[in-house]
């Protein structure tokens, strides 16, 4: 059972453990590396909506059998039918990094398919910019150029 009440199903096929039998000791590791409570939960929370979406397609799906067109898909099912903020999309696939990553380390994968995965575009927000004192002075004598102008036609 994990720290915060999910129960861990462990399925065996082929010798190997289902992916979510690893979040435990994925979870030890994160905190390990001084990683805060919250943050470890928001990790542990993509990994499991990962899980739920995976085990609609494959019920026992293995870590070493998520391949980079699966997590491409997840990327897709995020986007189009969930609808997710880019910023959302990204944080999941974070997770979803930083597990592969840890299980490539551990020898528990032989590639790590989240290398292939790109993440989405954030869309730009362009800062504010000031006028040059001359570009304002302009806008400025043009303005009351055009007031005096229409002040003498009245």
């Amino acid at each position: 059972m994990l720290s915060w009440g999910v129960k861990v199903h462990i399925m065996i096929k082929n010798s190997e453990l289902a992916f979510e039998s690893y979040f435990p000791d994925f979870e030890l590791e994160l905190l390990k590396t001084d990683r805060s409570v919250h943050t470890v939960k928001n990790y542990l929370c993509d990994l499991h909506l990962f899980k739920a979406w995976v085990h609609k397609m494959f019920p026992a799906a293995t870590i070493s059998e998520i391949d980079a067109f699966t997590l491409q898909r997840y990327r897709g099912y995020l986007d189009q039918t969930e609808k997710r903020a880019a910023s959302t999309i990204n944080r999941r696939i974070q997770s979803l990094r930083r597990i592969f990553s840890w299980a490539l380390k551990n020898n528990l994968i032989k590639t790590d398919p989240t290398i292939e995965v790109k993440l989405k575009n954030l869309p730009r927000i362009l800062k504010p910019r000031s006028l040059a004192k001359n570009d304002l002075h302009k806008v400025l004598t043009f303005q009351a150029k055009e007031f005096m102008e229409h002040e003498i036609t009245l």
